[in-house]
């Protein structure tokens, strides 16, 4: 709906649309939130103080791994299964003070809760196996009708190369990249630029070939590629700290968030993080913490405590509350004013990438235009910008060769002051590709900086073929046919 204005799923590349889904992303995250979800849960179920509570949490629980299940993701399927390997783990462990007592009627409870996962599994199968108890009913003809998946690939796949040899070879780029930058990592949230400098060669023979990644899809692969090994050790320190807390002060509550903890770094070990996962890794630590009485007071020195009272009094008078008060008021009202504007210069932009896509450089250019006034800051919108100058700047070429000069000329200073702002960001130089390509149809010595540009970009993304396919026809339109 936000992307394209319109209710359905194909702002995804892939065949996401027979998996379930949710508004936070892609099926995979939808399973990983929801496997940090289900562990709580199973807490609440398991320590309901009523019949009503009781039926209420099993079926929240049966809701949750039901819709877990229809999202077919592989990596969250086995961390969930990693996490109730923790669960129940720790559960017959605790069952009696003195060691080991398998006195599984008093798990009496998980075991009700495996059997209604187990029910769904074989009705609908799972992630990890095709199996489902229609395979063993006779067919018939109604059903025959329906898309089954092929026996020679997974549920997740119909059609491309298979994900998990895709994972392989961009893991393999992440490494390269940490070798390359050991220390400190390429840069925080750099992988989509830096990935392109490693990339596999054989990474252009699969079906993904032409796709932007942003992450290493390996959370702590993207770690090391991005922060490395200083980073990717403060990560682990983190997650060391907090499992040995719950090793040390252990009850039912934090044993869950734990299990909850593990299926979310098992299955970042095929995926990656976003907002609300992230959130939930700060967070359940955070709350296993406050449970088991692990945090200390906070000593407040003296002289905090001392100028505390001098603000006090300050506070307390009339003349100062009344200013706070102003300052606080125009501050949200500031703040509120720049998200709205960022708002509307998000929404022309949009405007504006739609009337280039439907051929009108002008429309285009004047929407584009308001958004960089809006938000200046933006060198996306200038990177567009630069290109619809020099696009409309050659349609009105024949008609205004004054404002077609003056459009040339923004197009020039706009994409040299991203490109000199981000000199390793490729999507800009692509960008730029095509402004300095539009602009030899106005003035053909810029094929020479069209080439030069090509280069550059070449040299940050020696892998990938499209640069080349590029190089290969301005060069042939220059009559450089043997090195086209």
């Amino acid at each position: 709906v936000v992307l394209h204005s319109q209710l359905r799923a194909d702002c995804w590349i892939q065949d996401v649309q027979a998996r379930v889904f949710a508004t936070l992303g892609q099926p995979n995250w939808l399973a990983a939130y929801l496997a940090m979800l289900i562990f709580p849960a199973l807490y609440f179920f398991l320590t309901a103080a009523s019949r009503k509570l009781l039926i209420t949490y099993y079926l929240l629980l049966i809701t949750f791994y039901l819709a877990f299940t229809f999202t077919y993701s592989r990596g969250a399927t086995l961390g969930l299964i990693a996490g109730i390997f923790v669960f129940i783990g720790f559960q017959i462990v605790n069952l009696h003070p003195k060691g080991v007592n398998l006195d599984f009627i008093k798990l009496k409870p998980n075991l009700i809760v495996l059997a209604g996962f187990l029910i769904i599994n074989l009705f609908f199968g799972s992630a990890i196996t095709r199996f489902n108890i229609s395979q063993l009913l006779p067919a018939s003809s109604s059903s025959s009708s329906i898309n089954q998946p092929s026996p020679t690939i997974t549920q997740l796949e119909f059609g491309g190369t298979e994900s998990g040899q895709i994972r392989l070879i961009v893991w393999q780029g992440a490494l390269d990249i940490f070798k390359h930058y050991p220390i400190f990592g390429s840069g925080v949230e750099t992988f989509a630029y830096a990935y392109y400098q490693f990339r596999p060669v054989s990474h252009n023979l699969t079906s993904e070939w032409d796709f932007l990644y942003n992450k290493a899809h390996n959370e702590f692969l993207n770690y090391l590629a991005t922060t490395g090994i200083v980073g990717l050790s403060t990560y682990i320190i983190i997650v060391i700290t907090f499992i040995t807390v719950i090793l040390r002060k252990q009850n039912l509550f934090s044993i869950s968030l734990l299990s909850a903890y593990i299926s979310y770094l098992v299955q970042n070990i095929f995926g990656f993080s976003v907002v609300i996962t992230a959130l939930f890794f700060f967070l359940f630590p955070g709350l296993a913490f406050v449970i088991t009485d692990s945090k200390k007071p906070l000593n407040i020195p003296k002289f905090i405590i001392h100028n505390s009272k001098f603000l006090t009094s300050i506070y307390r008078r009339p003349s100062y509350t009344n200013a706070a008060k102003i300052i606080l008021i125009f501050t949200i009202f500031y703040l509120l004013f720049t998200i709205l504007k960022f708002w509307y210069a998000d929404t022309l932009f949009s405007r504006g990438e739609r009337s280039s896509e439907a051929g009108n450089p002008g429309r285009a250019y004047n929407y584009l235009s308001d958004a960089t006034f809006l938000n200046p800051g933006e060198p996306f919108y200038l990177s567009e910008l630069s290109y619809n100058s020099a696009s409309a700047a050659l349609v009105i070429s024949d008609n205004d060769a004054t404002l077609s000069a003056q459009l040339k000329e923004e197009a020039i200073s706009s994409i040299e002051q991203v490109l000199r702002e981000n000199p390793r960001n490729t999507s800009y130089f692509r960008t730029a590709i095509r402004t300095y390509f539009e602009l030899s149809m106005l003035d053909p010595t810029f094929t020479k900086k069209t080439i030069e540009v090509l280069d550059k970009t070449i040299s940050l993304a020696p892998t990938d073929p499209k640069l080349y396919y590029n190089k290969a026809i301005v060069l042939g339109q220059v009559d450089q046919i043997d090195e086209a």
